[in-house]
């Protein structure tokens, strides 16, 4: 007898959702287990106190899957006699049964069951002389009657359990755990103490867990905030039938997605949009028990009736690049950015919010990089977008210390506390990206990859204290040079640093090492960091 080829299914789909009562639901999983041909559920009502069992395929037309494959089927929609009912919880515990794999006899995988699981083994308690009930011992939970489909003369045998004795196997076709009488297919003689094995082309596999229950009922009301020309202020509300709390929502609107919220007061504030033509409000809500819903809303159109200007410019001491506008109403305007060269806002497909720009201020874009076409953009609630182009040239190390305030648009918001410059030619820096990816080990020998959300880069950075550009405070000489590097980059808080490839991160100070080359006559500074902001989730 070969060894079991039947393991207990896992990774199926429904286990723990919350699914509507007269929907047709997708049951699947990934088989882990040789020539699977036939499934039963035994499906316990935890509300009602019910119990029934139902069986896949349908139809009497066996299923042939193998290791590897997926297995996909449907239940629910009011099937009759498979109602489901609003608010009950549902417990399914699937049996799998095993034929004989394809083959020219068995097309279509209807040959015999492939006895080789075994349940157990002991010894026959009381003699039988050609007899179709033998004693076998009280309290055995592994045996379940043979399962049959169809009716005679076309009845099929789907499987069972087999009473082995030496080498004979005889189907069971009931057993009584209290009496601990077995009724066979067929006469056996046996003493009492003959061993036996169990044995069956079947496995019960471990339960998982449904929820009945409706959609959450969500509505939400979007619109212009014309008062404080804040942007798009969005409001919702929840309720759910069956009073299942909600877990988070969240709002989405011009390719910016908001925070995941936990209060039952929907609202969200989301910045003017730099395309005039209207852009839906999609709200996103889970509740407790993972059943979701998504809403929309459109705010309708901005009164737009006047004018805006925009225009850009290196700001070659700053290491930035420097925004002013103005428009005729002397309001806020939103500055976006758009990698590339756009004439019109309408063609730009995504854009970064820099900030906002007061009437008449400026507005410096501290994460510009080296060597790349950007469109500002220029957006308010009563007037039409605005738009330049500019193609950063300035290339130099710039390094600042950041403090870190109040969120504003789903962003982290920084303000530079103070800077140190570099020449181009000093700086040297690796870099690694970080990927939420682990390793575990699987019975094929090679392993298996588990994937999450992280994402980010760390690496290193060389710069030389002796070619150091401009600096806040005047400094004489080299030793009075690394006293301030060394108290500037000790900052225990987060940093701007801008390389010499032009590349923008904020990140942290992780190490610290210093080097002095007597030849030279040059102090290098090696810097250890890790990104802990992308620089499009945050403004300066």
């Amino acid at each position: 007898m070969s060894r079991s080829t039947l393991r207990t299914i896992t990774n199926i789909n429904i286990d723990g959702q919350a699914l509507d009562a007269t929907e047709t639901h997708t049951l699947s999983f990934k088989v882990n287990c040789d020539s699977l041909s036939w499934i039963s559920f035994s499906e316990y009502d935890n509300t009602a106190g019910t119990h029934r069992t139902w069986h896949y395929p349908r139809g009497g037309q066996m299923i042939a899957k193998h290791n590897g494959e997926y297995f996909y089927g449907s239940f629910g929609g009011n099937v009759p006699g498979l109602e489901y009912y609003l608010g009950h919880d549902y417990t399914e515990v699937p049996t799998i049964f095993q034929n004989y794999p394809e083959s020219v006899e068995h097309p279509e995988n209807t040959g015999p069951g492939k006895y080789d699981v075994l349940l157990g083994s002991g010894r026959i308690q009381q003699d039988a002389t050609a007899a179709t009930e033998v004693n076998i011992g009280k309290d055995i939970t592994s045996i379940i009657p043979a399962v049959y489909y169809g009716e005679e003369p076309n009845r099929r045998l789907i499987g069972g359990c087999m009473l082995e004795i030496g080498g004979v196997q005889t189907l069971i076709s009931s057993y009584s755990k209290n009496t601990g009488i077995a009724t066979l297919e067929s006469d056996v003689t046996v003493t009492a103490g003959t061993p036996f094995r169990l044995i069956s082309n079947y496995l019960e596999c471990e339960p998982f867990f449904w929820y009945c229950r409706s959609d959450p009922e969500v509505t939400i009301i979007a619109e212009y905030d014309g008062t404080n020309y804040q942007g798009v202020k969005v409001e919702g509300t929840y309720e759910q039938d069956e009073d299942v709390a909600m877990q988070w929502y969240r709002f989405s609107y011009n390719n910016e997605q908001g925070d995941k919220s936990f209060s039952y007061t929907f609202t969200d504030l989301f910045p003017t949009p730099w395309r005039t033509a209207p852009l839906a409000v999609s709200c996103t809500v889970m509740t407790q028990e993972n059943k979701s819903v998504q809403v929309s809303a459109v705010p309708g159109s901005p009164p737009f009736r006047g004018s805006a200007s925009v225009s850009a410019e290196e700001n070659i001491t700053a290491r930035t690049i420097r925004i002013t506008g103005s428009n005729d109403f002397s309001i806020p305007l939103f500055i976006w950015r758009a990698e590339g060269t756009f004439t019109d806002a309408e063609s730009i497909g995504n854009a970064v919010l820099v900030g906002i720009l007061g009437h008449g201020s400026y507005l410096d874009d501290c994460f510009a990089e080296s060597g790349k076409n950007y469109t500002y953009i220029a957006a308010s609630l009563l007037t039409d977008p605005a738009v330049c182009t500019i193609t950063v040239t300035s290339r130099r190390v710039r390094i600042s210390k950041l403090r870190e305030g109040e969120r504003s648009y789903h962003r982290r918001k920084f303000s530079i506390i103070g800077s140190m410059y570099f020449d181009i030619n000093s700086e040297q820096s690796d870099t690694d990206r970080v990927l939420g990816t682990q390793l575990i080990g699987t019975q094929t020998g090679q392993p298996s990859p588990i994937y999450d959300e992280t994402e980010y880069e760390s690496g290193s950075l060389t710069v030389f204290a002796d070619q150091m550009g401009d600096i806040s405070e005047p400094i004489i000489d080299g030793i009075g040079r690394q006293s301030s590097l060394d108290s500037f980059l000790s900052y225990k808080g987060p940093f701007l640093m801008l390389d010499n490839a032009g590349t923008a991160r904020i990140v942290t100070v992780t190490s610290l090492s210093r080097a002095r080359d007597y030849k030279t006559g040059m102090t290098a500074y090696t810097i250890g960091w890790t990104e802990i902001c992308r620089t499009g989730e945050a403004m300066i």
